[in-house]
């Protein structure tokens, strides 16, 4: 449309009616030039459904060159960062060819002089801008740096500029960290519980057991990882105590449509990284039930 009437304008102003005329004609063309090129594979068609290659590439590379770059920021890269993305890798279960893609992605984001901001804002303009996709990204790498538990200053500094390219400030950043965080205690603490972890004394395994139930310390040790297990929950889904029984629910239905599979799938999401999103949803669900539970609500 801009091609005729741009095309019209300026054949008016050169050459009266017979140049508009003219001009109309030669912004047809352009316009149905240009329309037939983005069906073949411009920009544009990145975003249709039904051509997600190049966005799924852009996610993976983007990934593991900034799980690289990460990796670096340390001073070295360990033996620890290469396992962690080797493991990552292996449990997309990703094919011969994009395994190969993406080590060389890792390596690539090594190099000091890699250009990270220029690369997620290419990423973040191939994935259309959606929000909830770049969310999950940002997840990911939040997850890998504090993998060891542990977030050096210039981990921080990465993620932060990674955050900003792809359209998110520092306050969402840290909300996201400090959820990212919650959730790990949470996930081990109901380990620990489901397994029957606690403290342990210098008496036999069969005199622990028989003392368990009478023994102060065991109940006291108990009460609090209860307590400890339920500010984690709450944490975990950005909230803290005193939410109101409204507002936790719409956090919590707002937070499994952000990390719906289905919807991430339609967005772009690799289907590599499904199960990552399928994981999310269920630690929001597991917080979101023992929340429930200790509100007495259904």
């Amino acid at each position: 449309m801009w091609g005729r009437i741009i095309g019209t304008l300026l054949g008016l102003a050169v050459a009266r009616l017979p140049g508009a005329v003219l001009g109309f004609a030669l912004g047809y063309w352009f316009d149905r030039s240009y329309a037939q090129q983005i069906r073949q594979g411009g920009f544009t068609s990145l975003f249709k459904d039904s051509d997600l290659k190049h966005s799924q590439a852009s996610f993976f590379f983007a990934m593991f060159a900034t799980l690289g770059h990460l990796a670096k920021s340390k001073g070295r890269v360990t033996e620890s960062d290469i396992t962690q993305a080797q493991t990552l890798m292996e449990s997309l279960e990703l094919p011969a060819r994009t395994m190969q893609e993406a080590q060389q992605a890792f390596r690539e984001g090594k190099d000091p002089a890699f250009p990270l901001e220029a690369t997620l804002k290419r990423f973040r303009q191939d994935s259309r801008g959606r929000y909830d996709l770049l969310q999950l990204f940002m997840e990911q790498l939040i997850s890998a740096a504090l993998n060891d538990a542990k977030l050096e200053r210039n981990e921080y500094d990465v993620l932060l500029r990674a955050s900003r390219a792809l359209g998110f400030n520092k306050f969402q950043l840290d909300r996201w960290l400090l959820m990212a965080g919650a959730q790990a205690r949470f996930g081990q603490r109901q380990s620990q519980r489901q397994s029957g972890g606690g403290p342990r004394t210098k008496s036999s395994q069969s005199q622990q057991r028989s003392q368990q139930h009478h023994s102060q310390s065991q109940n006291q040790y108990r009460a609090q990882q209860q307590r400890s297990e339920l500010q984690d929950a709450y944490q975990s889904l950005g909230l803290d105590e005193q939410v109101s029984d409204d507002d936790l629910k719409k956090a919590y239905r707002k937070l499994m449509r952000e990390h719906h599979p289905d919807k991430l799938s339609a967005q772009g999401l690799p289907a590599e990284m499904l199960k990552t999103a399928t994981k999310r949803s269920q630690d929001i669900q597991a917080a979101y039930d023992k929340i429930k539970r200790a509100r007495g609500l259904r």
